[in-house]
């Protein structure tokens, strides 16, 4: 009996086989993955770890599907989509708990609404609270580090705590992106109390700023984290004039340089035949070895 015919008569939580993963990322762009699945619960999430760990079958977690280029052929394994079943989030006091599918955007809001003031930056980065985590996201010099009091992660067949200093949060960084078999479940995050009327014009101001820098087209966010010395990556494909290459249906946004957007149908092939051209480009010019943002899945 093959793997997913054991996992039907044994999983008693939604799943879906033979899925197109490109409806699932921000990107619009990945080929068809063996299983989909959407845990309901805790319960539900841990037994598909468990049973992908037992089995030896290669998993990724998706929250919403931003800072991911997903390959373009079939992937034999599962995705698990924490969606809306994993979208609690509630205030106590001067902390926000939320689930690693919250967005991002949902954490702002309620934020707005306490009066929690340095949490507008949140308000348009795509994705979720647990891929931010594992990134440590952030915009305008603030990151989701600096609010972090701990996080509950699902390691190795057990939870485990992990409070702020444990996370080995730096740019673009925590202790979870070199991790493997473990799943973020939800974060407790502390704000401080600000001026509201102060607070709802940020909120203003950064989404009139995002309007204006952020491409339309379907995209996974930055490509390229900023190097540690020197100009931001942005700055750098623009200086060698690589805004506008395309390759298929996939291009270096005019508005943005360190954005790759998808026109139309572009493949992953694409994406990553530009992310090489922009890499070598600027080591070749400025002998900076530019390291990616995104995660790449199945490339």
């Amino acid at each position: 009996m093959d793997w997913i015919s054991i996992l039907e008569k044994t999983y008693k939580e939604p799943f879906t086989r033979d899925y197109k993963m490109a409806s699932l990322t921000t990107w619009k762009i990945g080929g068809i993955s063996a299983v989909v699945a959407l845990p309901e619960t805790i319960n539900g999430l841990v037994t598909l770890i468990n049973f992908a760990t037992k089995n030896i079958i290669p998993y990724y977690i998706l929250g919403r599907g931003s800072n991911v280029l997903v390959g373009d052929n079939y992937f034999n394994g599962i995705i698990i989509y924490l969606g809306k079943n994993f979208s609690s989030i509630f205030t106590k006091g001067n902390e926000i708990e939320a689930y690693a599918g919250v967005t991002l955007n949902q954490i702002g809001v309620l934020a707005k609404k306490s009066a929690f003031k340095n949490a507008e930056f949140l308000r348009g980065i795509p994705g979720s609270l647990g891929g931010a985590l594992i990134t440590n996201a952030e915009a305008y010099k603030i990151a989701i580090s600096d609010f972090v009091e701990s996080v509950r992660v699902f390691e190795n067949g057990v939870f485990k705590d992990y409070n702020q200093s444990m996370c080995d949060f730096s740019y673009r960084h925590s202790i979870f992106e070199k991790k493997d078999n473990f799943c973020i479940v939800k974060a407790t995050l502390v704000f401080e109390k600000g001026d509201i009327e102060t607070i709802n014009q940020n909120y203003k101001n950064t989404i009139e700023f995002r309007k204006t820098k952020q491409p339309k087209y379907p995209n996974g966010g930055s490509i390229f984290k900023n190097p540690k010395n020197g100009p931001a990556a942005g700055y750098l494909i623009d200086q060698l004039k690589l805004k506008g290459l395309d390759k298929g249906d996939a291009v270096i946004s005019e508005v943005h340089g360190n954005f790759i957007l998808n026109k139309n149908k572009a493949k992953a092939a694409d994406v990553l035949y530009l992310i090489e051209k922009i890499k070598n480009q600027v080591m070749k010019a400025y002998n900076i070895e530019l390291q990616l943002e995104i995660k790449k899945i199945n490339c």
